[in-house]
């Protein structure tokens, strides 16, 4: 069971582990460890109950942040592909933290996880546990996020061609998009205004008027297909920023029905084009602000160390140093506290094995 979902899974056998080896058991008491062999549902964070149970006792599962680096994952050929895929299926399910996604403009699959080295090792098991030794690694992006500085409007007309090419389809949707300063701004959810789904939408009917140009002729309410449609591109309005192609955090977008006319209340094709032209022109219009990510960082390093880790933090990564102070229980380490863009952190872990000769240890959570 996975946040509220029940699904059907049988497992075919359960082992109890005894270190490398393991041996099979009718049962697993409470307190041990073991293995359920043959799910193919579950996944890390869910919780396992008797089919039979009316009211299973289900467990918080896991709370984890959002992935801050990515990278595109490259294999050579179409079966090592599929293969690759499968191995996917496996390690996202046995490590939620990790994400895949598609680059719809390139196709490459970009692998988003918590590090550097998170990705560094995802990659190390694709190859040795699932032979996918032609497995490349493309270079670290820093997951970057925009946000609107101003409000922005737009209004839209399509033009596109009927099936018979002798008439045209215009339709025209006018929307405005506004910082969203409410509860969970950050989080990337789109407040939308003016498309409440209790509401009924309605949108001025496009007649052909004098010279066969389309003019308002009444208001009409459209189909819920169409509505869905239309609250669907509003909703995934937010997915790129003009910017640099980043999600767009804090985002108000309000559909202005007094500026939508549709040729055809049911046309969900002309609604749908013409909505997603409009936030993207009010997007470009508000203009957005590039944010980054910032790290908490903890580094535990040899006393000898740390003049020069700090003079690195300073210097080349704009990190915000705070405590520096003795390694709790490691004798002649000292502990580096700070708070750094994680861009600067790229390739971190090679400056730092190599600059303390491998003593050198460190960890960062987002900020």
């Amino acid at each position: 069971m996975h946040e509220g979902v029940h699904v059907l899974d049988r497992a075919s056998k359960l082992l109890q582990i005894l270190a490398d080896d393991d041996r099979e058991v009718p049962a697993v008491p409470a307190g041990l460890i073991g293995a359920a062999v043959g799910l193919r549902h579950a996944r890390t964070g869910d919780t396992l109950v008797l089919a039979s149970d009316a009211d299973p006792s289900v467990l918080p599962g896991l709370d984890l942040p959002a992935p801050v680096f990515t990278a595109a994952l490259e294999v050579d050929s179409p079966s090592q592909q599929r293969q690759l895929e499968g191995a996917l299926d496996i390690l996202l399910r046995q490590d939620p933290s990790l994400h895949l996604t598609e680059n719809e403009d390139t196709g490459q699959m970009l692998l988003s996880g918590m590090g550097e080295l998170h990705l560094e090792v995802t990659a190390e098991r694709l190859r040795r546990e699932h032979g996918l030794d032609d497995l490349r690694l493309g270079r670290m992006r820093v997951a970057f996020r925009e946000r609107v500085v101003k409000a922005g409007t737009a209004i839209v007309e399509t033009d596109m061609g009927s099936a018979d090419a002798m008439t045209k389809r215009i339709g025209r949707i006018g929307v405005t998009v506004r910082p969203y300063v409410g509860v969970g701004a950050l989080s990337g959810a789109v407040s939308i205004v003016g498309c409440d789904a209790d509401v009924p939408i309605k949108v001025q009917l496009a007649m052909p008027g004098v010279g066969g140009e389309a003019g308002p002729s009444g208001s009409k309410e459209i189909p819920r297909r169409t509505q869905e449609a239309i609250r669907r591109v509003l909703e995934q309005s937010a997915g790129r920023g003009p910017k640099c192609g980043a999600p767009v955090l804090g985002l108000e977008v309000e559909l202005n029905l007094e500026e939508c006319c549709l040729p055809d209340p049911s046309d969900a094709v002309v609604a749908r084009a013409a909505t997603g032209l409009a936030v993207r022109k009010a997007l470009q219009e508000a203009g957005t602000a590039l944010m980054e990510p910032w790290m908490r960082l903890e580094a535990v390093v040899p006393d000898a160390s740390v003049g020069g880790i700090l003079s690195d933090l300073s210097a080349n990564r704009s990190a915000r140093i705070g405590d520096v102070g003795p390694a709790e229980g490691r004798v002649g380490r000292s502990t580096i506290q700070a708070k750094v863009p994680l861009r600067a952190m790229v390739g971190y872990s090679t400056y730092l094995r190599s600059r303390t000769a491998g003593d050198g240890t460190f960890s960062m959570a987002l900020d």
